[in-house]
């Protein structure tokens, strides 16, 4: 059953600010509702037996669909499913994205963080698009019914899995940059072991062996002679060098 579908603008009285805020409206047998899509707002309104949509995206999706019913549960159940619809396809979309870009991570092909922030804000976009169907769809149960709202719950459920698998994909990425860091610090320890014993060779003839006599003829050096070997028996001590200095300073 093909049923007719209009767009109008956003009336006067629809309380913009309020369905921005809440979502669902009610104000007497009107309710106004608010939908999100790749995160952009679209408005509809349900009275009576009408629905009236002000957005042509919404009219849209509904153009080659089937109605059982024209009446706004028929209308109403038929819209969320093809959002549940399309939602679905971007959600497989961005499961495929986001396990090639696991790929090139563990592979080390991805060289910059662009391509995580994309695919994060894609998918926290689908997010807040569901949770924008969910919050709806459970404001209008009475009209739509408790099976659609399993649905709509259950693709919620899908989203959020996804969010919480890229929470952590910062967190694989900067564990192989890492991982490449130790490579490379591996790397150049090996290198500078090489040089271990050029280094060791060089420090050997910096030393100034030919003023080692020299220094050793100072007269600085008796001020700080080297210790004397313990002495056997009960002989003095000192040695006969200092034993003289000492018996000149008593005399």
């Amino acid at each position: 059953m093909k049923c007719e579908l209009g767009v109008s603008d956003l009336p006067p009285q629809f309380p913009k600010e309020d369905v921005d805020v809440y979502k669902v409206v009610s104000e007497g047998d009107r309710v106004y509702v608010r939908l999100e899509l790749s995160g952009e707002p679209h408005y509809l309104t349900v009275s009576g037996e009408e629905v009236e949509f002000h957005s042509t995206k919404l009219v849209q999706l509904l153009r080659e669909s089937e109605f059982q019913e024209c009446t706004p549960r028929g209308i109403l159940s038929e819209l969320f499913y093809s959002i549940v619809y399309e939602l679905g396809v971007t959600r497989a979309y961005l499961y495929s994205s986001f396990d090639r870009l696991y790929d090139e991570i563990t592979g080390g092909q991805l060289k910059g963080t662009e391509e995580i922030r994309e695919i994060r804000r894609k998918i926290f976009t689908l997010y807040s698009d569901t949770s924008s169907l969910y919050y709806a769809c459970r404001k209008l149960e009475r009209i739509v019914g408790k099976e659609v709202l399993e649905d709509v719950q259950f693709a919620l459920e899908r989203a959020e899995i996804l969010a919480v698998r890229t929470s952590d994909i910062y967190n694989i990425y900067l564990t192989e940059v890492q991982n490449e860091l130790n490579v490379i610090i591996k790397k150049l320890t090996s290198v500078s072991f090489i040089f271990l014993p050029i280094t060791a060779v060089a420090s050997l003839y910096a030393v100034g062996f030919p003023s080692l006599p020299q220094t050793l003829n100072s007269p600085n050096t008796a001020l700080f002679p080297p210790p004397p070997d313990r002495p056997r028996g009960g002989s003095n001590p000192l040695p006969k060098a200092r034993r003289l200095a000492l018996s000149s300073q008593e005399s």
